[in-house]
């Protein structure tokens, strides 16, 4: 019968990556979807201000290491997109609030 050696020095060995860079993805991706949710979407605006925030911090970090920077820019972009929806949407509602205030009823 044959060993296995399970102790030998090239045993897969995980590599690194950037969790900033990643968490700032994952905010985006939520936020994104929050944004469009009226009075949900405060929530979907922190997410992406800590995005934002964290997206620019991978990137410092994914320069030092080289891991993770396509990650910390798309993090970044979502929440950017993100706050604009926010504030689209944010008009949008007032617009209709609005609107509404204005309508007389016809007699």
């Amino acid at each position: 019968m044959s060993e296995i050696n399970t102790t030998s020095p090239s045993a897969v060995t995980p590599s690194g990556s950037n969790g900033l860079a990643t968490t700032a993805l994952i905010l985006g991706i939520i936020g994104v979807i929050l944004s469009w949710i009226p009075i949900v979407n405060v929530v979907g605006l922190i997410l992406d201000i800590t995005a934002v925030i964290l997206g620019a911090i991978g990137m410092v970090k994914a320069k030092k290491s080289g891991k993770g920077k396509a990650v910390a820019i798309i993090g970044i972009i979502l929440g950017v997109i993100g706050i604009g929806m926010f504030i689209y949407i944010a008009f949008v509602v007032a617009a209709a609030v609005n609107t509404i205030n204005n309508y007389q009823i016809p007699q």
